[in-house]
């Protein structure tokens, strides 16, 4: 004391740090505390005072005055909480750098799965509470825990059992001033993380002191209630208290109590149907009730149940449910598949039959036109990505031997928009009505997946230079390696653009869900596209599936937009093709309907239908599985003509620059199109755009338009671009 007296009087600018003040668990000890603490101040303007606590802890008479700032932590990012681990375990282990290392590495690699799953939601893990829990699970198992539920039970007990606290007497005192066991304490918090969540999103997340009272009057613990909001207000724990109203540390917590409280008590009353029920009666549709309904299964398997969640599983797709109960809605039976298949993925005990069954229930959901035309947009998305990731069974999704082919009859189609459109681009223009395409033939109804480009490079495809050939001359590829180029902006409000490059030996990798099997391949380049089109010409031709004059090509424009429009005659009905009957003689189809809407502004017509392409106005943000939009099929059955992806074509649109941060291509190849003017010419160079055609998942509905256009250089890649593959029939003799 004599040491700290003297330096508090020697009349220098100290800085004192006063730590834990929370742990004081009496609220008039507190007082006293903060009286301390202002007697401390008072007459030294030069010292320094900085109070870490819950700032809840110190409110109303035991707040801090005398000029104290409240000053909120905010949410850590990942570099910080590795920082926070890495020295944690540096005093852990410090003569075992390497040890210390591979902690920091196993923990940090569990938080970004963990996070994975949560996508949008608050982030699990962003505050030093959470970091020092996760640390104390993590030490103390010596392993992270595999699932979400598992953590959130650790963590969960830790804070009520008041483990993580030190001082023994600081426990038992807080433990104390409870009143009863902490088993209670845990089943309250569940049955009040219950209430809270049937308030709904936003009105769920707060309750005042005489709801929480409410909330607990007709049950065994309504004479426990004074005893939590004491101990709420005292020191916290999984509760918060701010300005009279109560709330769990993290959205996570109220989740997972939620979901315990259906398994622990909800199916004590109605057993597991009691839970599928309860979800399928509304909560199903509502998007804050997702996270309970996946934590369920890892709960159920943290704590030995596992054929239960199995079983919940099953029940919850729909693959096990009763005939005779009522009907579920189109979109409720796909929100209920898709949470209990990505549940499967996050299950440690799911097993390989479990998730080839949960695949093939949203695949049969995926083909079925009446679900998929009366869902949301949002859920056939997240559906898509969930049957990507357990194994999409749909051969044509994945399989590049498999892919589907749409037939396009020769003749006459309108191509272009006309001199008045008023909404088309002058590259547009003018309509010309009666252009002529001479040869059949049949494009990929669906745009190449990643699971079909896989195959490619699994082959080898990006080390043989046979494939390569264009992209050699050019000088965009070499030693197995493309060589990209990447627009970007390092100022979003000046908007200059900058470039640079890589090399590479796959498509660029964008993460979930643009990765997802069953996905349109992007982060591919031109050359990347031609590349794939030349191996799958020699792999098809070796199958004896196509002739020696036959080739996989790249569509070109009129190809294009015939199939996306509609020719001035149309067949009775689509005709879909499997490559190994492309190298048998098509027959034309008798071309007996005339083209309703031969200028459609889109495949299926002229109005803007949201739920029929995937763009800016879905709000999916990001790449969907092929077949999520049938609605919006062609005449001739292709998918995803507008939007999705933009598409690569073998058309020329002119030579491109970058001069002092602005991208310009310059339209050299206008209507009427001539594929004989060097306008279809492959080696024109590094120096020339080629057309994207479709939009994508990030444009508006003006760039979706079936004769919209615009140019792209062909060495960069972006998180929107793909391709499909066309073969031309008349080849054949």
């Amino acid at each position: 004391m004599d040491f700290f007296t003297q330096v508090l009087s020697d009349g220098r600018a100290d800085l004192l740090l006063l730590d834990g003040l929370d742990e004081v668990s009496n609220e008039d000890e507190r007082e006293v505390v903060r009286q301390a603490v202002e007697d401390l101040t008072n007459g030294r303007p030069d010292l320094r005072v900085i109070v870490t606590c819950r700032a809840a802890a110190f409110k109303g008479r035991t707040a801090l005055g005398g000029g104290f700032r409240e000053v909120v932590v905010t949410p850590l990012d990942d570099d910080l909480i590795r920082e926070m681990v890495a020295r944690f375990y540096e005093c852990i282990y410090p003569d075992q750098p390497k040890q210390a290392q591979a902690s920091t590495d196993e923990l940090m690699n569990g938080v970004a799965q963990l996070e994975k799953v949560r996508g949008r939601q608050q982030r699990l893990i962003d505050s030093p509470l959470m970091v020092r829990l996760l640390l104390i699970v993590h030490y103390n198992d010596r392993r992270m825990p595999e699932q979400r539920a598992e953590l959130f039970q650790k963590a969960a007990e830790t804070m009520i059992q008041l483990d993580y606290l030190p001082d023994v007497e600081v426990r038992q005192a807080l433990q104390g001033a409870v009143g009863n066991s902490w088993t209670d304490q845990y089943e309250m918090v569940q049955q009040l993380a219950y209430h809270l969540h049937h308030q709904g999103e936003n009105q769920g997340r707060d309750i005042d002191e005489d709801d929480l009272r409410s909330a607990f009057a007709e049950t065994d613990y309504a004479a426990f209630v004074d005893a939590l909001i004491d101990y709420t207000r005292n020191r916290g724990g999984l509760l918060e208290e701010r300005m009279g109203a109560y709330r769990f540390i993290h959205l996570g917590f109220q989740e997972y109590l939620a979901a315990r409280y259906l398994i622990e008590v909800t199916t004590s009353n109605g057993g597991l149907e009691a839970v599928a029920r309860f979800f399928e009666e509304g909560p199903i549709l509502e998007s804050w009730w997702r996270e309970p309904a996946l934590l369920i299964p890892g709960y159920c398997v943290a704590n030995s149940k596992s054929l239960l969640a199995r079983n919940f599983l099953r029940r919850l797709a729909g693959i096990t449910r009763k005939p005779a109960l009522p009907a579920l809605s189109p979109d409720a039976q796909l929100a209920a598949a898709e949470i209990a298949g990505s549940a499967a993925l996050d299950l440690r005990d799911a097993d390989d039959k479990l998730r080839a069954d949960l695949a093939a229930r949203l695949a049969t959901l995926y083909e079925d036109e009446h679900v998929m035309a009366e869902s949301q947009p949002a859920r056939r998305a997240a559906a898509g990505v969930a049957l990507g990731r357990l194994g999409d069974p749909r051969p044509y999704a994945t399989d590049v031997d498999a892919m589907h082919l749409c037939l396009v009859p020769a003749g006459p189609f309108h191509m272009g928009s006309a001199s008045n459109d008023e909404v088309a681009d002058d590259d547009e223009k003018t309509l010309f009505p009666q252009y002529n395409v001479d040869d059949a033939y049949a494009i990929g109804q669906h745009p190449v997946t990643n699971a079909q480009f896989d195959a490619f490079i699994r082959e080898n495809g990006y080390t043989n230079p046979e494939w390569w050939k264009v992209a050699i001359q050019d000088g965009c590829w070499g030693a197995g390696k493309v060589k990209r180029s990447i627009l970007f902006y390092k100022d979003e409000t000046e908007r200059k653009a900058s470039e640079r490059f890589e090399e590479a030996t796959a498509p660029h990798d964008f993460g979930l869900p643009f990765s997802s099997p069953n996905h349109p391949v992007v982060g591919i380049t031109w050359y990347e596209a031609l590349a794939f089109c030349d191996w799958l010409t020699a792999r098809w031709r070796e199958r004896g599936w196509l002739r020696a004059n036959q080739r996989v090509e790249l569509p070109s424009e009129p190809e294009w937009e015939k199939a996306a429009r509609g020719g001035l005659l149309l067949p009775a009905a689509s005709i879909i093709v499997a490559a190994q009957d492309l190298s048998r003689r098509v027959s034309d189809p008798k071309l007996e309907i005339q083209n309703p809407k031969p200028t459609r502004l889109y495949p299926w017509g002229d109005d803007a239908e949201p739920n029929r392409m995937n763009f800016s106005g879905t709000d999916i943000d990001a790449t969907t599985a092929v077949g999520c939009f049938p609605g919006g099929c062609s005449v001739y059955g292709c998918h995803d003509l507008s939007g999705n992806v933009w598409e690569w074509t073998r058309s020329a649109w002119g030579p491109w620059s970058l001069e002092k941060g602005r991208y310009r291509a310059e339209l050299q190849y206008r209507y009427p199109y001539q594929p004989d003017d060097d306008h279809e010419d492959l080696l024109a160079g590094l120096s020339v755009a080629w057309v994207l055609r479709g939009g994508s998942w990030d444009n508006n509905l003006d760039v979706a338009r079936c004769s919209f256009r615009c140019g792209y250089p062909p060495d960069n890649r972006s998180v929107d671009i793909g391709f499909r593959v066309v073969v031309r029939l008349a080849a054949v003799p």
